[in-house]
């Protein structure tokens, strides 16, 4: 029976840094990670967790202190041929046109006329006019600027991408667009690994890894994530005049709460759920009270909780 090949495998990852005053940082601690192929995942965690140390040693750019990573089943530097990577800086050139850079990646990679072709239709998918493409970057707006990166990666029909926050600074109507393309390149064979912090855009993926403070928490589908970790939570969501002062009451009651729009969301184990809705109803008499599903952010933060910050 043949063995499948992973698209990335990682294996007790170290990296390590000199921090303020020379003192040693462990931005990754002991990371494994097992990622099949033609699979759309998402690395999730908040800024300083090891997501982009995590990215940037997978593909070569930061040298673990221990660990190794297999890409593609082989060795990194034998596998970039067949990889594509997006940091989360800018890397487009201001003072070309959107097309100029389509164009100019192409003569860096070798691509030819088939690739600007599909650039071009891949950004239109993604909502940039041949209007747009024509306009130099500098005047992008910096969502503009993801839309267009993403676009000139996507087209180069690679078997792995390895994307860092390429949702950040795009507004909630165009994620929705960049992760369809993440599944359509899936659908293409392709696998799509990429890091957020923003968890309505984790749901769409595949699996979810969890990182927390350089480690990895757990790594599984979206829907067992929650099932796991806040299936025995409740969310209650309070509409109306007096959120602010009703958070700080929930708080101090022990219940996880904060500011929404034009409103105030709780989370509560469900035993004590009742116990928050009476206490909401008194804080603000007023308000539509809504019961709603944990989310997977939820799910995130208790799984934090549970692995005691440190993760596995």
């Amino acid at each position: 029976m043949a063995v499948l090949t992973k698209a990335l495998e990682v294996s007790d990852l170290w990296v390590e840094y000199r921090g303020l005053h020379d003192k040693p940082v462990q931005a990754l601690r002991g990371v494994s990670l097992s990622i099949e192929k033609r699979e759309v995942v998402a690395v999730m965690g908040p800024n300083g967790s090891g997501k982009s140390t995590l990215l940037r040693s997978v593909i070569g750019l930061e040298k673990p202190s221990k660990g190794f990573v297999r890409l593609l089943g082989t060795e990194p530097q034998d596998a970039l041929g067949k990889i594509a990577y997006l940091p989360e800086a800018d890397c487009l050139a201001p003072y070309m046109t959107g097309l100029e850079n389509a164009v100019f990646l192409a003569g860096l990679t070798g691509l030819g006329r088939g690739y600007l072709d599909k650039a071009v239709s891949v950004a239109e998918e993604l909502g940039l006019s041949r209007l747009d493409l024509k306009r130099l970057v500098k005047k992008y707006s910096m969502g503009m600027k993801r839309l267009l990166a993403i676009s000139l990666l996507l087209a180069m029909d690679r078997e792995l991408y390895i994307m860092d926050e390429p949702t950040a600074g795009l507004d909630p109507v165009k994620r929705p667009s960049v992760l369809e393309a993440f599944h359509a390149a899936k659908s293409n064979g392709a696998t799509v690994v990429f890091t957020t912090h923003i968890g309505v855009d984790a749901e769409k993926a595949d699996k979810v890894v969890f990182m927390h403070s350089g480690r990895v928490v757990d790594y599984a589908r979206p829907v067992e994530l929650v099932e796991k970790y806040a299936g025995r939570l409740g969310v209650l969501v309070a509409r109306g005049l007096g959120a602010r002062r009703a958070v700080g009451e929930l708080k101090l009651h022990g219940f996880t709460a904060e500011e929404v729009a034009e409103g105030v969301r709780v989370v509560a184990p469900l035993d004590k759920l009742g116990d928050a809705e009476e206490l909401l109803k008194r804080l603000m008499p007023e308000a539509t009270l809504v019961r709603e599903p944990p989310s997977l952010e939820d799910a995130f933060r208790a799984a934090v909780v549970v692995e005691g910050g440190e993760g596995r």
